[in-house]
């Protein structure tokens, strides 16, 4: 790495070569240093008669060399640290006080950025002996995705937590387990809703009007809806679902089998794997900005099939095309979280 300036016995070095006829470019490379610092040099002294270099302008720089070096490694050690907190360590450590703002300018000096962590299930290492596995049985697909309907229950709130935690982190680093937010719960005042996206299409949205259970799933979701779409992917339809205990209830099995709907398993704690969990997330922001908002459970309950109805197939289709890449990267990760 190039340096910036010379020291005092440099410069007067580099002054010696250029009045022995050296250029400009052949001293610098001799000093590592830039050419520019070398002809700053040069005109300084033809002004002058001095190497010194003027009194600088402006305000000083707040922190030295050493201290930018402990704040970005405290924030690369503990990446959830804020700003306040860098500078608590900094005055603890140095005995240097500097503002928030001056600890933000010196790591954003870097190739760290303050973002949101991606927000993951937890996985153990069953789940991801799973995950490998059923990825790896898949790897080769890729006309096949597109005889498969994905489903899943989603809960849509009527007041979103928008709340967001950020962590320090560099470029390709999003998956990393130290830059995630694991998601366990679903707050309360919320409305479930069942669906499915296949390409070129997707279900109707059925609105529960209470928990889910196996009774209902076999007559509501796979009687009613799910064996009416089978048809738009026939010859060779598989069905995807997740673990939720109504879906594995044996009655939801045998009547699959009575309809004769192939099934194909999800493994469990795989949300990424299932394109439709960001259909989801399109619902969730269509459902936000929608204008008026509601305000009342009962107003979502005609409003969300609506909003349903209304997304962009060509994005639903993306999603679905994007599967490919989806088992190629979990593969990748020996069944880890994927960026998707």
């Amino acid at each position: 790495m190039q340096r910036r300036h010379l020291s005092p016995d440099a410069a007067n070095r580099a002054i010696g070569m250029l009045e022995a006829g050296a250029r400009q470019v052949d001293v610098a490379q001799m000093l590592n240093v830039s050419q520019s610092v070398v002809s700053r040099l040069s005109n300084r002294y033809q002004e002058t008669g001095s190497v010194i270099e003027r009194q600088r302008q402006g305000r000083p720089r707040a922190t030295t060399i050493r201290e930018d070096r402990l704040l970005i490694r405290e924030a690369r050690r503990n990446p959830r640290s804020h700003c306040t907190l860098l500078r608590q360590e900094l005055l603890h450590a140095t005995g240097t006080s500097v503002t928030p703002r001056t600890v933000l300018n010196r790591i954003k000096e870097t190739e760290l950025r303050c973002r949101r962590p991606l927000r993951t299930v937890h996985l153990t290492h069953e789940h991801k002996r799973a995950r490998l596995a059923w990825c790896e049985e898949r790897l080769n697909w890729q006309n096949e995705w597109s005889t498969v309907m994905f489903t899943d229950e989603s809960r849509i709130g009527l007041y979103s937590d928008r709340r967001t935690v950020r962590v320090w982190r560099a470029p390709g680093r999003r998956v990393d387990d130290r830059y995630v937010q694991e998601v366990h719960t679903f707050k309360a005042g919320t409305i479930m809703v069942w669906g499915g996206i296949f390409l070129g299409g997707r279900t109707e949205l059925y609105v529960c009007e209470r928990n889910m259970t196996s009774q209902i799933y076999e007559a509501d979701i796979i009687d009613d809806i799910v064996d009416n779409y089978r048809y738009n992917l026939e010859p060779h339809f598989r069905f995807l679902d997740d673990n939720a205990t109504p879906h594995r209830a044996r009655r939801v099995t045998q009547r699959l089998q009575t309809l004769g709907i192939e099934r194909l398993p999800l493994p469990a704690r795989s949300p990424d794997l299932n394109p439709i969990e960001h259909a989801w997330d399109m619902l969730g922001r269509a459902f936000i900005e929608h204008q008026p908002p509601p305000g009342h459970l009962r107003d979502m309950r005609p409003l969300l099939p609506i909003l349903w109805d209304n997304l962009d197939q060509e994005m639903l289709d993306r999603l679905i095309l994007s599967m490919p890449r989806r088992v190629q990267e979990c593969a990748q990760n020996r069944g880890g979280v994927t960026h998707y």
